[in-house]
């Protein structure tokens, strides 16, 4: 026992939190993978010396869905640690360590309702079947 808490409660709600700020990380990692992308992105021109313009700007979606496997990944993260919370808060049901399962499971929430709203912000944007890409030689 450590103080009032058990000892595996503390564990499990520590690495409950590790995970929850491994996802936070997978997140910075989509931001930064989606604004590499667009900075090194040269829009209405082929990267050849040839002249050669893109009539229709091609579709960003491989960079996007980067950013949204990111954020899928850390939201796996987080509903990992929530399932951790809730089945260590069931095994150890005393009063302390409910109000740590109660502060974990509060993280969880907070980060997965954000990483949701930015999920939501980048709709995923696949070719469709079939389609071509607009770059392609006439």
């Amino acid at each position: 026992m450590i103080g009032p808490f058990v000892t595996e409660s503390v564990l499990a709600y520590g690495y409950a939190a590790a995970l929850l700020v491994t996802a936070a990380g997978l997140h910075h990692l989509a931001c930064h993978v989606a604004g590499r992308s667009e900075r090194h992105r040269e829009p209405g021109r082929t990267p050849s010396r040839h002249g050669r313009e893109i009539v229709r700007a091609p579709r960003p979606w491989p960079h996007s869905e980067a950013g949204r496997f990111h954020r899928g990944l850390a939201l796996v993260l987080v509903v990992l640690a929530a399932l951790l919370t809730l089945v260590e808060a069931v095994r150890h049901p005393a009063w302390p360590d409910l109000a740590l399962a109660a502060a974990a499971l509060a993280a969880a929430a907070v980060t997965g309702r954000w990483l949701t709203g930015h999920l939501r912000a980048t709709p995923a944007d696949f070719p469709e079947p079939g389609q071509r890409a607009a770059h392609r030689d006439r």
